[in-house]
């Protein structure tokens, strides 16, 4: 046998193999490749948004294995940029986004579980931060999730799992979408969720497409949903632990993940109408506040105390003057985290979640 018949032998034989070996096999939604179609995709179709590579010969989204050619770039933890196509069409674009939400939950024989670092008090904070003191039943309530860090910890992007009391929302209300502060370079962000309404938690994943980390405090989400109108008959409810920030994964544009402590938020809610206008009555402002704190009633109203209320259950009286119906806070001398203000009036008493920052 010749040198050109080996040759000819040798072809047909590793031909297959070298085909193979330039080829992966993807699953439509499940852009990282870990066996799960979740919330956590998305933010690998954040990073590789508006890549281009080669298409699949059958476009498809519904569940099921394909077979594509290997894309040239890679992620910087070495997954090829083809996973993240979800769509097929040889483009990382909001298709793939879409993807995700068709399949949402299918797994395949890859899937090993999930892993999260578990942030502490030193890390950066998830919180829930509410625009009103006191809900009613029937309510439709808003609540900025805040991410609270220091300029030099840094953002590409985030997700989570929002978790709820059932017993005091309208499950199938829950909405979850972008804040107006995220994104970044004039381009808008991708995200994903998926509410559960019949275990009380909704998943959550948004990323920005702009290649920039965001350094510093910035406002993610807002989360709105309808409180349970059949609550009548019960004066007030101060419902512990109603909502609890879980499962956080948060990346820099390195893909390094960040620990990020979640934050657990109690609710209060009233009946009476007496109550409830006097919480309509005052606005808070700015939250996050850092040196000076202002609350202003609609009319004149006597305030008698106010209380800064630490995580630990510390109280500190804090100075205030009174200006017509405005009230001036001195909180200067607080320190940065996160406070309930009590403030006791001759008309009652409100509480306010307060996130205090230095600069």
């Amino acid at each position: 046998m010749n040198m050109k018949q080996l040759l000819k032998i040798w072809f047909i034989v590793m031909l297959p193999f070298s085909i193979s070996a330039q080829t992966i096999f993807v699953w439509p939604g499940d852009a990282n490749n870990d066996g799960i179609v979740n919330n956590l995709d998305i933010l690998n179709v954040g990073k590789a948004f508006s890549s281009q590579g080669n298409a699949r010969n059958i476009l498809q989204l519904n569940w099921a294995e394909a077979e594509v050619l290997k894309w040239t770039d890679t992620l910087p933890n070495g997954l090829n940029v083809g996973y993240i196509d979800c769509s097929g069409n040889g483009f990382v674009n909001i298709e793939d986004a879409y993807a995700i939400e068709l399949n949402y939950g299918e797994t395949n024989s890859n899937y090993n579980g999930l892993n999260f670092i578990q942030g502490t008090v030193n890390d950066p904070l998830l919180t829930v931060i509410a625009t009103d003191s006191f809900w009613q039943p029937g309510d439709t309530v808003t609540l900025t999730i805040f991410l609270n860090q220091s300029n030099a910890d840094t953002l590409y992007n985030l997700a989570f799992t929002l978790n709820y009391d059932t017993a005091i929302i309208q499950e199938a209300t829950i909405n979850i979408l972008p804040h107006p502060q995220f994104g970044g370079g004039g381009r808008p962000p991708i995200y994903v969720q998926k509410n559960f309404d019949n275990n009380g938690f909704v998943e959550f994943g948004i990323s920005r497409t702009n290649n920039k980390n965001h350094g510093g405090s910035l406002a993610i989400a807002v989360a709105s949903f309808i409180i349970e109108d059949n609550l009548i008959g019960k004066s007030f409810l101060d419902v512990a632990n109603a909502f609890h920030l879980s499962k956080i994964k948060m990346l820099d544009i390195e893909m390094q993940e960040k620990p990020v402590m979640g934050d657990t938020a109690s609710v209060k809610i009233i009946t009476t109408i007496s109550e409830k206008r006097l919480a309509q009555q005052v606005s808070i402002y700015p939250i996050p506040a850092n040196d000076k704190l202002f609350i202003d009633f609609k009319k004149e109203i006597e305030v008698k105390e106010i209380q800064f209320i630490d995580m630990n259950g510390g109280i500190n009286n804090i100075d205030f003057a009174i200006v017509g119906n405005s009230v001036m806070l001195n909180v200067a001398l607080v320190a940065k985290g996160i406070y309930i203000m009590k403030v006791i009036t001759t008309n009652g008493v409100l509480h306010q979640k307060i996130l205090m920052e230095k600069n």
